[in-house]
């Protein structure tokens, strides 16, 4: 599998049931982890009804921040762009597929992170990813995130003997 076929995609949002925030990238280029993020100016119709203060808490960005972020619009052919034709690979498929069509307004399949690693890396590589990834912190801002999973998978394929160095 090439190192770039491989998206690792994660989102901080208004609340569980708001719009994105921020949208974080990672992916695999030259045996390193290489990662785009954004902030991302909500759309006009995107009611500030479903912000919730205690998401604000969780990722720390403001509701003001957001004001100075290029436009939904503006991310949305910019994601489009980066994830063409490459596998797309959340820890929270269930919540980053739905941010990801609401801000592209695309239907787009995103694997689970645990399934996807089981159907990547060797039953030797496994422990090593997973101690990895709970080693790693969760900061909670889109692209450390991302970079997170990014990380835990390109270590699982070292230590597979497989591993895109």
């Amino acid at each position: 599998m090439l190192d770039d076929s491989v998206i690792f995609l994660d989102f901080e949002a208004a609340s569980l049931q708001g719009w994105p925030v921020e949208i974080g990238l990672s992916w695999l280029a030259e045996g390193k982890v290489r990662t785009w993020a954004s902030l991302i100016r909500p759309r006009p119709d995107w009611s500030d009804d479903l912000w919730d203060p205690a998401a604000e808490k969780i990722h720390g960005i403001c509701r003001a921040m957001l004001d100075e972020a290029p436009s939904a619009d503006q991310i949305a052919a910019e994601v489009l762009s980066r994830i063409s034709d490459r596998i797309l690979v959340s820890d929270a498929p269930e919540f980053d597929a739905r941010w990801l069509e609401w801000l592209t307004g695309e239907r787009i399949e995103v694997e689970l992170f645990g399934v996807f690693a089981f159907k990547t890396v060797s039953s030797r590589g496994l422990p090593p990813l997973f101690d990895r990834l709970a080693r790693l912190k969760v900061p909670h801002r889109a692209g450390p995130d991302s970079a997170r999973l990014a990380k835990a998978w390109h270590h699982g394929l070292r230590a597979s003997g497989t591993g895109l160095d």
